[in-house]
This record gives C-alpha cells, structure tokens and sequence, in this order.
C-alpha cells in the first residue's frame, strides 16, 4: 500500500507557483525600479527592457554636476514621448520630451547624486514603454 502511494506521489505532476518578481524585469535589480515605473509610467504601464532604447553615460563621472548622457531610440517607430528617469536621484525625472518629427535621439548633463541607473523610456503610439539603461 505504501509502495502504492510512493509511486501515485512520484508520478503525479508538480504544481509549482513562481513568487513575483520584486524587480518587475528590471535587468538591474533596482528595488527603486517598480515605484520609479508607477510614479512616472503610470500604474498600469506596459513596459518592455528593449536593447534599441540606447542611454549612453560615462561609467565614472568626473564631475558630477556636468554627467553627460545621450538617448538613442533605433528601429521603433512611433515614439511619442520620452522619459528619463534616475533611480538615486533627489530629482528622479530628469527629462521629459516628445520627438514629433524629430529623431528621437538627444543629449543632455545633468547633476547625478551618486552611482545609479539611468534609463530611457520610449513611449509608442500604442502605449508601450520601451525601457533602456546604463549604469
């Protein structure tokens, strides 16, 4: 009867739950990165971490007053807007602007507290965020 039971036990399929993931996708593991999305996405936004959303930064900034960064979005149409956030960051919104006709390529310095994630989000006209990030 045990023996019965045993194999009932081994051959019947595993339920497994998977926890949710606390970093929402985010390839850098933020533990700011899912408030950061609520607050400046929307709470129900899509987003997608999409390699031709393109934010380039030094890796060290000599002087953190002056961070050079440059967005770069190739090969998505439609972009409507775009964010760029910093998770540590007094000043978390860095830049907001909407490409219209213009490529939606820009380069900018801001003051960066510390080391952190600086990402770009690219909103299409379907209402996707397409997320990109250095660090």
């Amino acid at each position: 009867m045990r023996r019965r039971i045993a194999a009932a036990l081994l051959l019947t399929p595993a339920i497994v739950v998977a926890a949710p993931d606390p970093f929402e996708g985010d390839p850098h593991q933020s533990r700011a990165w899912p408030e950061l999305k609520r607050e400046h996405l929307g709470a129900k936004a899509k987003v997608v971490f999409d390699e031709r959303v393109q934010v380039q930064g030094p890796s060290f900034a000599e002087d953190p007053m002056n961070v050079p960064i440059t967005v770069r979005v190739k090969g998505i149409a439609d972009v409507q807007r775009v964010v760029v956030l910093v998770d540590r960051n007094p000043i978390r919104k860095v830049l907001e602007y909407q490409p219209v006709a213009a490529l939606p390529v820009i380069g900018f310095r801001f003051k960066l507290e510390q080391a952190s994630p600086v990402r770009a989000a690219a909103q299409t006209k379907d209402g996707l965020w397409h997320v990109g990030s250095t660090w």
